[in-house]
């Protein structure tokens, strides 16, 4: 009885399929890391690009080659977990250590979603405890979350959601600075898409809830906090 070669045939196209996808996410990634590369060497940077292998993360950080720019570090990172809850954490923070605020600390970010806008006036009169350390982490992630209890609403600024643990009127105008975090273009769309700056004794901080890719965005996003740096410089 004749062996029917359609299955064997199958299985080869299949495995030529697959082979033919690494091939091309390997030539798309050394081209990407490629056109990274020169970006750097063009804008007189330094980087480092690791891949993510055996659960470490994928990261790109960039870092001014001399003194003229200044001192800066740039992280994009990317995380898979295997073992539930949610699948990636992804981040790019742009971190200087100035400017910097040494008595306060100013939170700017995106505006609070309806839903948590109308529970934020109760909850951030009285900041302490697990609800505030909650709002908070929702708007600028975990790390901060823990100063919640220093922290208070300002009054309303346009386009964004704006914490201080004092009056930053001697420090920063949040007005201003809202106005330059919404110029960013992202192809993120939502909360996740909206860069958010904190101001504070450590220095001054940009991020993003994803990570950054392309060589034309980061290279924005550098600039975006180049020009923050330039005006809370005072």
């Amino acid at each position: 009885m004749p062996i029917d070669p359609t299955p064997l045939i199958v299985l080869a196209l299949a495995g030529l399929s697959g082979a033919a996808l690494l091939i091309w996410l390997w030539r798309d990634q050394t081209r990407r890391q490629a056109a990274l590369r020169d970006m750097a060497a063009r804008r007189g940077w330094q980087i480092a690009i690791t891949l993510s292998r055996f659960g470490a993360p994928e990261r790109t950080v960039l870092r001014p080659e001399g003194e003229t720019q200044g001192h800066w570090e740039l992280t994009c990172r990317r995380q898979h977990n295997d073992g539930g809850g949610v699948s990636e954490v992804a981040s790019t923070e742009y971190l200087r250590p100035d400017p910097r605020w040494r008595e306060g600390l100013l939170v700017l970010g995106p505006p609070l979603p309806a839903e948590t806008s109308a529970m934020a006036g109760p909850l951030l009169a009285m900041m302490q405890g697990p609800m505030g350390e909650a709002l908070l982490a929702k708007l600028v992630g975990p790390g901060l979350a823990h100063q919640a209890s220093h922290l208070r609403l300002l009054p309303e600024v346009a386009g964004a959601t704006a914490f201080a643990s004092r009056d930053p009127a001697d420090r920063a105008d949040p007005a201003q600075i809202a106005a330059m975090l919404a110029t960013w273009q992202s192809r993120k769309s939502g909360e996740a898409g909206r860069p958010i700056l904190i101001l504070g004794a450590d220095g001054m901080r940009l991020r993003l809830r994803h990570q950054l890719k392309t060589p034309a965005e980061i290279e924005a996003f550098i600039d975006l906090g180049a020009a923050l740096a330039e005006a809370l410089d005072r």
